[in-house]
């Protein structure tokens, strides 16, 4: 029983991890994880039902046939259902003709309603229950309330998928409108595969390992998790394990009773606390000492811990990201890292590509760090010179996006001293003389003007095939109508008579 429950339970989370994977529509993924949980409840039937700020209504059912769906709805009751929703609470009634809540509706006495747990759930502009009905008391076991209470949360990416999907939003404006990703830079498709897997762990209240280069950006992503999960109002505590000396470091992250060790003046929360109802996010976790690992994994495994010196448990309610650059199975082999903890951290791993497979993205990163870094610094407006971009495309990026980060901020540093608003290619590349800069400057501008002779020819001749239609053109170019717009304007193209 309890190994045919636990593989239910990892059945259900891979399919909300990845609901791609099986080829199936939003909704009969829906249906497939409320199967699941209702195997894993041991419930009689289940149900989801919700509704979208447009009044448009969707359900999915369990254990039941065609015929029968009408007939199940028709037997739900309404009493129950409209007191999670206006509760925010989840309803658990171990009899529900028996309960003097609801033993008066009509729905209750004609079903002959028995056990209920009804979860309810608020999902960005969409509100519904999760319902799930049996016959016997033992559905309403506490184990079987947090299982219900927690699908009812982490199936919350799947019903946003579905919403944007009813309201025909297109699969590029997806990720952008759903979450919020206010300062995320890039669409290339090693960077969007890496924020997809983020969005949907994001509400999933589950430990996870990002593991990538140093500089590549797990830092922000992990932050980008905290602030799309039910957490985002509570505290994001970031702790580089490889700054906190070793004699220190079990202080630092689980606290210590006054008088735990020499120097112990006061009591120490620890940061672990202090991150309580937020995410902990442990930078370079494979630096951590080997004599803090053991108690991390107790903590991540039972929830509890006891501070340094102290016999209080202290059972702080906190979400752990970890990241690292290192190779861990070379850590363990090395005796540095626990194989434990490794599994433990690693059941949800997400891997950030360096810069050099990101390409596509640099133009785009090197425009809001040039803004952002010049508006930090209250400097105004710089650009670049084609010939510096194309070189920062090219160049290796051994530090990635923050080494990018530093020398965009060193070449409008010397941009300024050098009293120029353009930053050409010597600013940033200390290998690049000013000479070699002038002839590529000459050389951007006889390409440039052939460019743009070629490009406002080759635009008026797609307009002319499409009639001037300007929408049919667009999509012929694959490129926005806005986009096409502005070169019209641009090349200054009128429309024949």
């Amino acid at each position: 029983m309890i190994s045919s429950r636990l593989n239910n339970q990892c059945s259900l989370y891979r399919l909300l991890l990845h609901p791609d994977k099986g080829g199936n529509s939003e909704s009969e993924c829906i249906e497939q994880a409320l199967n699941l949980v209702t195997e894993i409840v041991e419930a009689r039937l289940g149900f989801i039902e919700f509704y979208d700020n447009k009044g448009q209504h969707c359900w999915a059912a369990s254990n039941c046939n065609d015929k029968d769906i009408e007939l199940i709805r028709s037997q739900i009751s309404g009493t129950i259902i409209s007191e999670a929703m206006s509760t925010g609470k989840t309803i658990v009634t171990p009899s529900a003709i028996l309960d003097e809540r609801f033993n008066q509706a009509n729905s209750v006495i004609a079903g002959k309603i028995e056990s209920v747990l009804c979860s309810p759930v608020k999902c960005d502009g969409l509100d519904g229950v999760i319902y799930l009905q049996g016959d016997l008391s033992g559905l309403c076991d506490r184990e079987n309330v947090d299982e219900a209470e927690l699908f009812s949360q982490h199936i919350q990416p799947l019903l946003k998928r579905l919403k944007y999907n009813i309201s025909n939003t297109s699969p590029e404006e997806d990720l952008r409108k759903m979450y919020d990703l206010e300062g995320v830079i890039g669409n290339s498709p090693s960077f969007k595969k890496v924020l997809n897997e983020a969005m949907t762990i994001a509400p999933l209240d589950v430990c996870l390992l990002m593991n990538g280069e140093t500089g590549t950006g797990k830092t922000h992503i992990a932050k980008i998790i905290h602030r799309n999960s039910s957490r985002k109002d509570h505290p994001f505590i970031h702790i580089n394990c490889a700054n906190i000396p070793e004699s220190l470091f079990e202080s630092e992250l689980f606290g210590s009773a006054k008088g735990a060790y020499s120097g112990a003046a006061n009591e120490i929360k620890g940061k672990i606390s202090a991150a309580d109802g937020g995410t902990l996010f442990l930078d370079e976790i494979s630096e951590m000492p080997v004599s803090a690992q053991a108690k991390l994994l107790q903590f991540l495994e039972e929830g509890f811990y006891y501070p340094l010196g102290s016999s209080k448990i202290v059972k702080p309610d906190v979400r752990v990201i970890v990241a690292s650059n290192a190779d861990f199975q070379e850590r363990i082999e090395e005796g540095t890292f626990r194989e434990d903890l490794y599994y433990r951290i690693a059941n949800f791993p997400i891997v950030v590509p360096p810069l050099r497979e990101r390409v596509s993205d640099i133009e785009a990163l090197i425009e809001y760090f040039v803004k952002t870094t010049a508006e930090n610094l209250n400097l105004g407006e710089y650009t670049f010179t084609e010939s510096c971009v194309n070189h920062m495309k090219f160049h290796e990026w051994p530090g990635n996006i923050r080494e990018l980060q530093n020398k965009i901020q060193q070449g409008i540093i010397k941009a300024r001293v050098a009293n120029s608003k353009t930053i050409s290619t010597s600013f940033i590349f200390d290998n690049v003389s000013a000479e070699q800069d002038m002839e590529e400057q000459q050389n951007d501008v006889s390409f440039s003007v052939e460019k743009t002779k070629w490009e406002k020819k080759f635009i008026a001749e797609q307009l002319g095939k499409n009639l001037w239609n300007v929408t049919r053109t667009a999509a012929a170019l694959k490129m926005s109508r806005s986009h096409l717009n502005r070169l019209i304007r641009e090349y200054n193209l009128q429309k024949p008579s």
